[in-house]
């Protein structure tokens, strides 16, 4: 599922009534710091793509990863549910359902599935078009993969009684969620977001999920009823323990990281929008750029230049708010590892700018600001 794997855009979508209901939660004091809520659909479909794509891939996969861990350490509870699941892998609804995940972006799925009624009662019926359409195939229109793909989730669901798993692992949910819970940023983050781009939303969330495999991080947006909510999605980033009931570790309690993680994937929904305003042919003039870093971005799920831009803009800014918080030493360490380990080699010109942004913004927009960077990139020979 090559396309679930990138680390994904946030994008602000247009929303009805939309039926998901959190199972796990916690709301904030206020609009202004972060919720919390995990859903019964978004843990299914994470279930769903490590048994019938991720697991197998690397079911005999033991080398060593860059965390000093195995795929199995990195991913134990995944594969403990992989161990647990696994005489279903040939199952038909299984492999329906892995064709259409291993081809859909993660923040098209999480946009479907929180549109709908908890497996296995979903239905496509007064989805609205924008949910469906982008599941079009050469073949079939959006809506009718769509209703074979949710038949194909509630046939499963059935299939494996996964009530029971939320039965059985509630105690685990409930550990996870006081483990984000402590991690959580303080009221300081969002303020000072909004401060910087100048802009704010209605709400903001996050989806922890136990199901989605450690280390992925995506996101996604509605705005209802005139008020605009962002959230982003992601698994755990530690190594987890859950064998021993006394002793449980999910793999979220770390507060820098957390507050990293929410930085980046709220500040898409914030700098995306400006990255768009890029003239296109500007876009297509630095595309050359691309090439030295191609094999680095590709490994992390960035497959063009434009989503490439994406990325060192809004890990830019990111570097920036950490100074703005009073995080220097994070926000310099930060910044090495992006250049120096993850390959975004074109920070430091872009950084420059949205400083000059940062500290005059009475007379600087950020556009302006992403639009001054773009020319100096453009002029790297």
């Amino acid at each position: 599922m090559k396309s679930i794997l990138t680390i994904l855009l946030i994008a602000i979508y247009s929303v009805g009534n939309g039926q998901a209901r959190p199972f796990k939660s916690y709301a904030a004091k206020t609009d202004k710091a972060i919720h919390v809520e995990f859903y019964k659909n978004i843990e299914f479909v994470g279930f769903t793509f490590f048994l019938g794509s991720l697991g197998p891939a690397f079911a005999n996969d033991h080398g060593t990863l860059d965390n000093g861990m195995t795929r199995h350490e990195w991913h134990a509870y995944n594969y403990s549910l992989y161990d647990e699941y696994k005489s279903y892998r040939d199952n038909a609804d299984l492999r329906a359902i892995t064709a259409v995940l291993e081809v859909t972006e993660g923040s098209t799925l999480i946009r479907l599935v929180l549109q709908l009624n908890d497996f296995p009662n979903a239905s496509a019926e007064g989805l609205e078009e924008k949910y469906y359409s982008p599941f079009a195939t050469d073949g079939k229109n959006g809506l009718s993969v769509v209703t074979d793909f949710i038949g194909h989730l509630n046939n499963f669901y059935k299939a494996v009684n996964f009530d029971r798993y939320f039965q059985k692992h509630g105690k685990l949910y409930d550990h996870a969620l006081g483990e984000i819970v402590r991690a959580l940023p303080d009221n300081r983050l969002i303020p000072a977001m909004e401060k910087y781009y100048q802009q704010s939303f209605d709400r903001y969330t996050i989806m922890p999920s136990l199901t989605i495999p450690s280390g992925m991080a995506f996101g996604t947006g509605y705005t209802a009823r005139g008020r605009t909510y962002v959230f982003n999605t992601f698994g755990p980033y530690a190594r987890q323990q859950f064998a021993d009931e006394k002793n449980i570790n999910m793999g979220f309690e770390n507060k820098e990281h957390l507050r990293e993680l929410s930085t980046h994937e709220f500040g898409h929904s914030f700098s995306n929008p400006m990255v768009d305003e890029i003239p296109a042919g500007l876009v297509k003039e630095t595309a050359r750029l691309f090439a030295p870093i191609k094999e680095a971005m590709e490994n992390q799920g960035y497959q063009n230049w434009k989503s490439c831009l994406y990325e060192h803009f809004v890990r830019a800014s990111e570097v920036i708010i950490a100074r703005n918080l009073g995080k220097q030493k994070e926000a310099e360490e930060l910044k090495a590892s992006y250049i120096g380990k993850r390959k975004f080699i074109y920070l430091e010109p872009i950084i420059e700018s949205l400083e000059k942004y940062n500290q005059s913004q009475k007379s600087i927009t950020f556009k302006m600001a992403v639009m001054e960077a773009m020319e100096k990139i453009k002029a790297i020979p």
